[in-house]
């Protein structure tokens, strides 16, 4: 199976692969060096570009950056091309939390994926595919997440929390969601145009246990604070 990548950094496993980017300095060589080929793309609008990038291919997936330019509108470009050439196998960027019970305006973070869905399921002969893996264990403690701040009187650090320090949170680590994706893919059900959503992850945490293992492993002390309200709480579910 010969699987374009949009927005690659890295892959795994004996897929045949192919890039397609801004640039092809942006990946470490060591990669690089294992792409069938890596195709560079001035912006998403250059639709020439994209479908000539579209050869051969039998899977796209979409690596793209968490802005909403991407998640909606190249996205819909690349799908666009992708029917043109009749390739049925289309992951949509998303390895983030369950957002299908969510609606426009709920949490604007998940809009451009719930109109992106809503515009494929409207217009489109492929079926994509949604993977949920709750927040990537890479950025737990990054300011998106959990971060950690310095207390003002310098006894620790806290962590801010959403309704409760035990509230569970599903996390995946970047390895595990990416050979979570390829085991998708495989499947005979996915090679034959069936898409829709799949959940998977790692594990589950709580903020109580994030604070515990920060201490243990920095030895630091780190307390809790909520901060938020069961609205907030709610858009994370």
């Amino acid at each position: 199976m010969l699987i374009l990548i949009v927005g690659i950094t890295a892959f795994s496993r004996g897929h045949t692969v192919r890039g397609l980017g801004r640039s092809r300095k942006s990946i470490a060589s060591d990669i690089a060096s294992r792409l069938e080929s890596f195709v560079e793309v001035e912006s998403y609008y250059d639709t020439v570009t994209i479908q000539s990038a579209y050869h051969g291919v039998d899977a796209i997936i979409c690596a793209l950056r968490s802005v909403p330019e991407l998640e909606l509108d190249a996205q819909l470009l690349l799908l666009r091309a992708a029917e043109r050439v009749g390739i049925r196998i289309f992951v949509s960027s998303t390895w983030n939390n369950d957002w299908t019970r969510t609606h426009l305006g709920d949490f604007e973070h998940y809009d451009a994926h719930i109109s992106f869905k809503r515009q494929a399921d409207l217009g489109s002969p492929i079926n994509p595919i949604y993977i949920f893996t709750g927040t990537f264990a890479e950025y737990l403690f990054s300011f998106t997440c959990f971060p950690l701040v310095d207390k003002e009187d310098g006894s620790g650090k806290k962590i801010m929390y959403w309704e409760s320090p035990y509230t569970k949170l599903d996390w995946t680590s970047v390895r595990d969601a990416a050979g979570f994706t390829l085991e998708i893919l495989d499947d005979e059900g996915i090679k034959q145009g069936k898409g829709g959503c799949f959940s998977f992850r790692s594990g589950q945490t709580c903020v109580k246990d994030l604070a515990d293992m920060y201490e243990k492993t920095k030895d630091d002390v780190v307390s809790t604070s909520g901060q938020s309200t069961v609205k907030c709480a709610s858009a994370i579910v």
